[in-house]
């Protein structure tokens, strides 16, 4: 599992930025493919997307989805249409800062194959 993360921080802006790639390969072949996801929280709102571009998009994404949690339980969740390739919710924060919200990351393929990473 590959991921990177990206800190930012500055007053009027996201408390934090938060970009990560995640590999997977389709049944058995060899070839390693992407998707991603973004999480930021601004103004109050907790936001994240992922998404998958390119021919892994064109020829094997079913949908993608995206969940994002509270401490204190709360939940929004998004789906995309088939053959939809992003995915994104927003969810009031609160008083909780950026490393207390947990955001899912799903990818389902059409071969049944699924994905699933958590920030």
């Amino acid at each position: 599992m590959a991921a990177t993360a990206l800190a930012l921080g500055s007053a009027g802006s996201a408390q934090a930025l938060a970009c990560s790639r995640w590999q997977f390969r389709v049944g058995g072949g060899s070839t390693t493919y992407y998707y991603y996801g973004v999480d930021s929280l601004s103004g109050g709102m907790a936001t994240a997307t992922t998404g998958i571009g390119g021919t892994p998009c064109l020829l094997y994404t079913r949908s993608v989805s995206t969940v994002i949690q509270l401490p204190n339980g709360s939940r929004a969740s998004q789906s995309s249409l088939l053959g939809t390739c992003t995915s994104g919710i927003s969810i009031v924060a609160g008083s909780y800062n950026v490393f207390q919200i947990k955001s899912t990351h799903t990818l389902n393929l059409w071969n049944g194959q699924s994905w699933s990473y958590v920030d």
